[in-house]
């Protein structure tokens, strides 16, 4: 058997530096190599250098993409075994405390961190406005769909069972729920919006009541198929899935012009997710977005343990959002999963490995409430002169306009004196603060 095993491995070698995708397509030239076609399966190939294919083809042969024959021995996919359900036999509610309506994730795939860069317009106001963690990391298996699978049920790939990166519905669906199903459970709302169709193994067989589409890899086509749901939704929980860098990176390479102008399109996508968010009837008061990223990239592939292939984005911001945060300490794509629940007021899932970035949560008393939900409202109106009674606006308005019509002498009266060597006409301000 050593023999026959041993000429396989060397055919399996040969194979993947012939086939679109391996190592004679990561070498150079101009092959479209994408992780899988939208509508069908991924090469066996990608993503894999040639030193990683001898390492692994013994482990190919046991777990093939499709039915195949070695040593007269036909091998074929089999099923995950049934998972074990930490949600069975329990009625899940949303506290009423809850910091957020609606959260939404943006995954934007293959995605490094330092490819960000301040002439990004909608992820610099991201970065100014809201919550960045500088040192985030997907996990050691950084290859999209375990990363994206980790990212939505809170556990590494060893728990939710998909180590595999392909569509391939005869291995199953994912084993641990996602935060769309403990949403789903709450009567929440729960969609996904993506552009592979591998992503459908995050969707369990029982999860009917998720909305899943496959709309395509450009961004524009996902963001304009999502922006009635984030429009119009009241409460709930989504997933838009932006595939562009990560085409890009396989095809001319992570960090070349083309990856560099997928990602100032998918800025500009993003741009539509917020510009929808704030169409709402109660605007971005009650609404967390996080948007980050499953992998990062290196040459023209991923999934390794190096850093360049880990190291991913993470932002959050809207009205549940803190401000201006930075959050330095190390955070794990699975403490994504475990901030969405505690935004929504959802328990955390029994064996979840991520845990909630409560420093990115505003605390529920400073949150306002949304138009009609007085047992929510915790602001009062003095902080709040748009919610006074209007004969209080009226009683107030005099002294606004005397106010306004004071003489030039009595605002100089007013004026602080000028310190000694401060130039005329300007305030003395504090230093800015260096991000």
């Amino acid at each position: 058997m050593a023999v026959p095993r041993l000429l396989a491995s060397c055919l399996l070698i040969a194979a993947a530096l012939l086939l679109p995708g391996g190592a004679a397509a990561q070498s150079g030239g101009d092959a479209d190599v994408h992780e899988e076609d939208s509508l069908g399966a991924e090469p066996e190939f990608t993503h894999r250098t040639v030193h990683e294919h001898a390492a692994s083809a013994a482990h190919d042969l046991a777990e093939p993409t499709s039915p195949a024959t070695t040593a007269g021995v036909e091998i074929v996919d089999a099923p995950l075994p049934p998972p074990f359900d930490p949600l069975a036999g329990l009625t899940i509610t949303s506290s009423p405390d809850r910091a957020a309506d609606l959260v939404v994730i943006v995954s934007i795939d293959g995605l490094r961190a330092d490819a960000v860069l301040p002439s990004h317009r909608t992820f610099s106001m991201l970065r100014r406005a809201g919550v960045r963690a500088e040192n985030a990391f997907t996990i050691r298996r950084s290859t999209t769909l375990a990363s994206h699978a980790a990212m939505l049920s809170g556990v590494d790939a060893d728990v939710h069972g998909l180590t595999w990166n392909a569509w391939r519905p005869q291995r199953g669906r994912i084993r641990f729920p996602t935060v769309l199903r403990v949403a789903a459970r709450a009567g929440l709302l729960a969609a996904m919006f993506v552009g592979k169709n591998k992503l459908r193994h995050l969707v369990g067989e029982e999860d009917s009541d998720i909305a899943f589409t496959v709309n395509g890899r450009s961004c524009s086509a996902v963001a304009e198929r999502a922006t009635p749901w984030l429009r119009d939704t009241a409460s709930g929980v989504a997933m838009l899935h932006f595939a562009d860098p990560d085409g890009a990176g396989h095809r001319r390479g992570w960090m070349s012009p083309t990856y560099r102008a997928a990602v100032i399109a998918t800025d500009r996508c993003l741009a539509t997710v917020v510009s929808a968010l704030r169409a709402r009837a109660n605007g971005t008061e009650r609404v967390l977005l996080i948007v980050t990223a499953d992998h990062g990239g290196h040459g023209r592939s991923h999934g390794s343990a190096l850093d360049v292939d880990r190291h991913i984005p993470w932002f959050a911001w809207g009205g549940a959002a803190t401000r201006a945060v930075r959050i330095e300490r190390d955070v794990t794509t699975m403490d994504t999963a475990a901030t969405v629940l505690a935004a929504l007021g959802l328990p955390q899932t029994a064996g979840m490995a991520g845990r909630p970035l409560t420093e990115a949560l505003r605390p529920r008393e400073t949150v306002v409430a949304s138009v009609g939900a007085r047992d929510a409202a915790r602001v009062s109106a003095a902080e709040h002169p748009a919610r006074r009674p209007a004969a209080e606006h009226s009683a107030r308005r005099p002294a606004a306009e005397h106010s306004a019509r004071r003489t030039a002498a009595e605002h100089s009266a007013r004026r602080p004196a000028r310190r000694s060597g401060e130039s005329p006409g300007r305030v003395a301000r504090a230093p800015a603060r260096s991000d």
